[in-house]
């Protein structure tokens, strides 16, 4: 007589982990388009209600440290306390006007873990790559310039740009569909060259980012140049992981953990810088920080496509079509 795993259906768990991940990706992403609000019901600014997006990423980052503290926790227990206290928070939230106790609430849905078999002695030791920490680094850049602008996208499309608050959420809606689309996109690219891909990804983020900063007085172009930022930003995250989970081989699972570690390190980092600058410059000043950081990931992606080169110390494994770029 088959258990009550085997006769559970695999589309039905493969459409509860969407739902989750589907939910909980919500809970990131849609305080930017609330911002504004937010800063009203709290009567603080919005560079203040921005915390709030540094305090989830804040959380994230707390992954690694989570995945191997229940290392020996079975996964669904794990699964099913990460969601209690991930509810719990939004109790919080929703129930509280104070700024600090929505902070704590906000850092407490962050953390997501992930358990593995691989002894932590040996994923450690597959940590020691140099390539891994110049992923890691392009992952916390990456992030850092497209997240401390989306963000502040409200405050970005309304007081700079003259966007009508009804008509907001179009402008979310087409970065959406941009980061949507250079997500499933990019991993057909990657399986060719992913080194290029993720330089080429790179240099659109500059040039989408420095644009907008000259036209985010404009909506139209404004959204248009926030979508591109999304499809090749975001776009980048399965590549750079993808890689991740190569140059750190014997240890996948701590290899994501850190990618998403890296990520949030990214949008904390990002967000933070931008609502200083946002306190002393205005709105203005959004694109301009997203553009800085976008600059400085092409450091960590042209030195990836450095050590791609053939003689340039490969590991056993890699083979020439993974290590090719965009001709």
């Amino acid at each position: 007589m088959p258990s009550t795993t085997e006769r559970r259906p695999l589309p039905f768990l493969v459409s509860v982990l969407a739902m989750g991940t589907f939910l909980m990706g919500t809970s990131e992403f849609v305080v930017a388009g609330l911002l504004p609000d937010i800063a009203g019901d709290l009567a603080i600014g919005i560079s203040e209600a921005g915390l709030l997006v540094t305090a989830f990423a804040i959380g994230m980052i707390a992954t690694p440290a989570v995945a191997v503290a229940v290392l020996r926790v079975p996964e669904r227990t794990t699964l099913l306390l990460s969601l209690a206290v991930f509810a719990a928070g939004h109790v919080v939230v929703a129930l509280t006007d104070e700024l600090s106790v929505v902070l704590v609430a906000r850092i407490v849905p962050g953390g997501r873990s992930a358990s593995t078999t691989v002894p932590l002695r040996e994923q450690t030791a597959a940590l020691m790559s140099r390539r891994l920490w110049v992923v890691m680094a392009a992952c916390v850049l990456v992030t850092s310039a497209v997240m401390s602008t989306y963000s502040f996208i409200a405050p970005l499309l309304t007081e700079r740009a003259g966007l009508s608050a009804e008509l907001l959420p179009v402008g979310l809606a087409i970065f959406g569909v941009g980061a949507v689309t250079g997500t499933l996109g990019s991993g057909r690219l990657a399986g060719r060259a992913p080194y290029g891909t993720a330089l080429g990804g790179g240099i659109a983020v500059v040039a989408a980012l420095a644009l907008l900063g000259a036209v985010s007085d404009h909506a139209a172009p404004a959204i248009a140049l926030l979508a591109i930022a999304g499809l090749a930003g975001l776009g980048m995250n399965p590549v750079l992981m993808s890689m991740a989970v190569r140059f750190a081989e014997g240890a996948p699972t701590l290899a994501t953990s850190l990618c998403t570690s890296m990520f949030n390190l990214g949008t904390a980092m990002g967000s933070a810088v931008t609502a200083r600058a946002i306190g002393v410059f205005g709105p203005a000043s959004i694109p301009v920080v997203g553009a800085a950081f976008a600059a400085a990931l092409l450091v960590p992606l042209a030195t990836l496509v450095i050590m791609a080169r053939p003689g340039h110390g490969h590991r056993a494994g890699t083979t020439p079509q993974h290590d090719a770029l965009v001709s």
